[in-house]
C-alpha cells in the first residue's frame, strides 16, 4: 500500500510537465509562484498558504480534474491525516476571496463525484 501511494503521489505531480513559470497569467488573474502573490484585476488577495496551493495547483493544469486526495497529497502532504471534507471549506474560502476581489463565477469548478478543475474559459 506504500509503494502504491507513493507512486500514486509522483504521477500526479507529474500532471504540469517541467517546471513552472514563475509567473502564471489565467485571464485576469496573475499568480506569482515564487513571491506566493495573487492578483485579480488591480486587486491583490489575501490567502492562506493552503488557499495559494489549491489556486496554484489548479492553475497550473487548467481544464485537469484534481481529486480531493490529489489536492490533500500536493497541497497538505502525504505524512499528515487530513479529512477530505477539508478541502471542500478551503475552496469555498478561496470562491468567496476571488467573488469579492471582483472574479468570475466558476472560475473554480465542482466536477460532482470527482473534484475539482480550473476554468481558464471563465476568467
Amino acid at each position: 500500500e506504500f509503494v502504491a501511494r507513493v507512486r500514486a503521489t509522483m504521477r500526479r505531480r507529474a500532471i504540469p510537465a517541467g517546471r513552472p513559470p514563475a509567473i502564471l497569467s489565467r485571464g485576469p488573474l496573475t499568480i506569482e509562484l515564487e513571491s506566493q502573490r495573487v492578483q485579480l484585476g488591480e486587486v491583490e488577495l489575501s490567502l492562506s498558504r493552503k488557499e495559494f496551493g489549491l489556486l496554484r495547483e489548479l492553475a497550473l493544469a487548467p481544464g485537469h480534474v484534481f481529486t480531493r486526495q490529489q489536492l490533500l497529497d500536493t497541497v497538505w502532504g502525504t505524512d499528515i491525516f487530513v479529512d477530505e471534507r477539508t478541502i471542500d471549506v478551503h475552496m469555498s474560502w478561496l470562491r468567496s476571496k476571488l467573488r469579492e476581489a471582483g472574479g468570475p463565477e466558476g472560475m473554480i469548478r465542482t466536477v460532482y463525484g470527482s473534484g475539482y478543475r480550473f476554468e481558464v474559459a471563465s476568467c
